[in-house]
């Protein structure tokens, strides 16, 4: 039997802050999201999305969709991590992820 795999944990030196929850959420059929600089606003035309979730799953016309798909979310940073090196850690990109802060 194999051990489960341990995750990031807070420590003395380390701290976590989870973002699941509602993003703002958008398939990209066309595939015109980098070129249109989506990352550079607003996510226009965007639905709410739970996260974690399978996007698959909750819309209808998501089921056989093979492409990018946007989400976008505003965090606010804790002061104390000011002048902090920040690390952005996912558990559930499978495949591929591009990421704009």
């Amino acid at each position: 039997m194999n051990a489960p795999m341990l995750g990031p944990q807070d420590t003395a030196t380390r701290e976590r802050k989870a973002l699941g929850g509602l993003w703002k959420f958008r398939l990209d059929v066309d595939g015109l999201g980098r070129a249109e600089r989506w990352f550079a606003g607003p996510l226009a035309d965007a639905a709410d999305m739970a996260v974690p979730a399978s996007y698959n799953d909750l819309v209808g016309d998501a089921r056989e969709h093979v492409g990018e798909v946007w989400y976008q979310r505003t965090v606010r940073v804790p002061r104390g991590w000011a002048d902090q090196r920040i690390v952005l850690y996912f558990e559930s990109a499978t495949h591929r992820a591009t990421v704009w802060v």
